[in-house]
């Protein structure tokens, strides 16, 4: 239980919000420029907004997985079950459309945004966001393999989809 809760914590809580690892992140990843302030005439950029969103994804990652490390093979089994909402692959962000998924699911696919991500960053343009996005896919990838380890169900999930081929690159 106490995974689930910090999985949804990592993947933005409520149904309709727009996690780091949504559709809709890349667009928070734009160059940053003076696209909203705050009350005090401050300019807060969507690039920055967006990393600190992604910095803080990547903290609850590295809570889920020292609840799964230090929980064992039972919890991380019972983990395979606790489901996380995320939006729908196909829409755009915003539209508050959200469907739930097996957080382990959703982690392999917000790896796989994350590592497209960090592709198309420049991080001589976009350091703090790109920074952030490696952080993100770095605190991922240590969940993936925490979740991994020794855990045959898991293996077993992993495998069993094609479309987790793109590991293989990584």
């Amino acid at each position: 239980a106490a995974a689930a809760a910090a999985a949804g914590a990592a993947s933005g809580g409520d149904p309709g919000a727009d996690t780091p690892m949504s559709p809709g992140f890349s667009a928070y990843l734009a160059p940053d420029d003076d696209a909203g302030s705050q009350d005090g005439g401050e300019s807060v950029s969507p690039g920055s907004a967006a990393a600190g969103a992604a910095v803080a994804v990547a903290e609850a990652c590295r809570v889920v997985r020292l609840l799964l490390k230090d929980g064992g093979g039972h919890t991380k089994e019972l983990a395979l079950r606790a489901k996380v909402m995320t939006a729908h692959a196909n829409s755009m962000a915003g539209d508050g459309h959200a469907t739930p998924t097996e957080l382990f699911k959703a982690v392999l696919r917000w790896i796989e945004k994350a590592l497209a991500l960090l592709e198309d960053l420049s991080v001589d343009e976009q350091p703090a966001a790109a920074t952030a996005c490696t952080e993100l896919a770095v605190a991922l990838l240590g969940l993936l393999c925490t979740w991994l380890h020794e855990c045959p169900m898991a293996v077993q999930s992993l495998l069993q989809q094609t479309e987790n081929l793109f590991l293989v690159h990584v």
